[in-house]
């Protein structure tokens, strides 16, 4: 069996909480399955890709414009043009910033199917996102919070979000 994470089950981004949560629970999902199905010589794999939004057309750009359009009035009392912008701005550069390469992946879950000890993760990111996800989960909560904030995303947010209701 081989499941797809992220390497969004590793850590929490601003704005992405529910895909986190998602990939962590599927993660430990297949962790109890691995275990369990064991017995059975049935191998569970887990890939974690990193961001490969460019290899694929799951990712993407719209306008600031068209995601202000389409929030409800409740939603654009809430939050501010400004922050739609930051935000929306912050997504497309990820957009922009993933590789162009998803063979990687395919190989990967290539590897986890056909393999006769295939690995129980694989994960899938830069040396340089790889060391600093592998160190990380050794972090205390603390400072990974305090590391996560270091966005510029972080920096702003809190002036923009309610900035329509503070002007009111």
């Amino acid at each position: 069996m081989v499941f797809v994470s992220s390497i969004f089950a590793f850590f929490t981004c601003i704005n992405m909480a529910a895909y986190s949560v998602s990939k962590r629970g599927l993660e430990a999902f297949a962790d109890c399955l691995r275990v369990e199905m064991a017995s059975f010589g049935v191998k569970v794999s887990v890939v974690q890709p990193g961001n490969f939004g460019r290899s694929t057309s799951i990712l993407k750009e719209k306008s600031t414009a068209a995601v202000w359009e389409k929030l409800g009035a409740e939603r654009r009392a809430l939050f501010s043009r400004r922050y739609v912008d930051l935000a929306n701005r912050y997504y497309a550069a990820s957009c922009r910033a993933g590789s162009k390469d998803g063979a990687v992946v395919v190989d990967a879950m290539l590897h986890a199917v056909t393999a006769a000890r295939p690995r129980y993760r694989y994960l899938l990111a830069s040396a340089a996102d790889t060391f600093f996800f592998t160190l990380l989960q050794f972090l205390p909560t603390a400072l990974t919070d305090a590391v996560m904030t270091c966005s510029s995303m972080y920096a702003t947010r809190a002036a923009t979000l309610y900035a329509a209701q503070a002007a009111q």
